[in-house]
């Protein structure tokens, strides 16, 4: 299968690498805050309610693209090779991670 990409100008994109699950008690997750995420020279902590994850920030083997549907309401022309109409962008690359490898502490 084919796909035809565009290439948008972005800001850097860093991935969140957590060892469980946030749960989620909302429908909404637009803008939604889940924790405050703080930098300490070489350390980095994701602090959620009452517990702390400490993490470190890793570079990723293989960068990942971050890629967009485009409405089908946006004028497309069919590929050439494929016939296809689906489109996508590339809103984002993640070349880096933070990695929570660690035991939650809980805060007090």
């Amino acid at each position: 299968m084919s796909f035809n990409v565009r290439v948008q100008s972005t800001g850097e994109w860093i991935a969140l690498d957590l060892q469980g699950k946030i749960e989620v008690l909302t429908d909404e997750l637009e803008n939604l805050i889940i924790g405050q995420l703080e930098k300490t020279n070489s350390e980095i902590s994701l602090t959620i309610s009452n517990t702390k994850l400490i993490g470190k920030i890793v570079k990723l083997n293989k960068p990942l693209g971050i890629l967009e549907r485009v409405p089908q309401d946006e004028h497309i022309e069919p590929d050439e090779i494929t016939g296809l109409q689906t489109k996508y962008r590339i809103v984002g690359v993640i070349r880096r991670k933070i990695l929570f490898s660690q035991r939650p502490v809980i805060l007090t």
